[in-house]
This record gives C-alpha cells, sequence and structure tokens, in this order.
C-alpha cells in the first residue's frame, strides 16, 4: 500500500469509528519516514495514534534460544538412543551369590531341639511284598474270559 491508499482506509475508518485509535508498531528496521507519514495523516484527520515499540527484536532471542536448545536436548536422545544399546549388557545375570556366615555360638554336636534322648524312633517298616496277580486273556472263537494259570 502506498501514502495515498493508507490515507483513504484510515479517513474511511474514522468517520466510521470516531473512537478509532491507530498502533504504530515498528522498530529499527522499519523507515521511520513512513512512520511519520501515517502519523502525520492521523493527526490531520482526528485519529488519535498510540505508538508502541515492537518487541520483535527481544522475542526473537528467545526463539532462537529455545530453539537451540531444543535442537540439543533431541541431538542427546537420539544418540543415547543409537549408542546406548551398546554399554547394555547381552548376558543375562547369573543367580545370586549368597554368603554363609557361621555364628559359632549356635553350632553344636547336640540335638538342638526339644525331646529326650531316652525315647527311641521305631524301627522301619518294611516295605510290603507286591502280591501275585492272575492274567487274563481271551480265547477264540467268543468263549468269554478264562484264567490262566
Amino acid at each position: 500500500m502506498n501514502i495515498a491508499q493508507v490515507e483513504d482506509f484510515l479517513v474511511k475508518s474514522g468517520k466510521a469509528n470516531p473512537s478509532l485509535v491507530v498502533r504504530i508498531r515498528a522498530d529499527k528496521a522499519v523507515p521511520w519516514d513512513q512512520v511519520y507519514q501515517v502519523a502525520d495523516v492521523c493527526a490531520n484527520n482526528s485519529i488519535k495514534v498510540s505508538f508502541r515499540p515492537n518487541r520483535r527484536g527481544r522475542d526473537d532471542r528467545i526463539q532462537k534460544k529455545c530453539l537451540v536448545g531444543s535442537m540439543i536436548l533431541h541431538s542427546v536422545l537420539g544418540v543415547t538412543l543409537l549408542f546406548g544399546p551398546a554399554f547394555l549388557s547381552h548376558e543375562p545375570p547369573g543367580p545370586p551369590v549368597l554368603q554363609v556366615v557361621p555364628d559359632s555360638d549356635h553350632i553344636t554336636d547336640d540335638a538342638t531341639h526339644g525331646g529326650s534322648r531316652a525315647v527311641q524312633a521305631p524301627p522301619p517298616q518294611p516295605p510290603p511284598q507286591p502280591q501275585p496277580q492272575a492274567q487274563m486273556s481271551r480265547h477264540f472263537p467268543c468263549r468269554g474270559w478264562q484264567r490262566r494259570g
């Protein structure tokens, strides 16, 4: 847009809305002669003007810092995922090793649980003898089961 188009637009908008406020935001990169021209158009047509500095420079620095930080963290994550498994053990762990420490106060040759020494355990029972079994067979023609032997 050139300055004539901006002036036409501001005049129409000012007539439609008498409480119109034009907010001009600019930084060092904007040609200030154009900013002054827009401010003069507003002043000649009774339109309020508000100047606000553009914080783009500060926002750009914060964005760049966040981008760099994000790239670093993602790089560390990628390196960890690629090379991390190389440091893992491929052998399953063995059973845990238990170390037994003897307690010299409780080591004895005597029976350590109650009861009388005079009582003897009953003698073991002899195993039962297997009983001979009769064998059955079937003879043809259809006489039924018969005992052998």
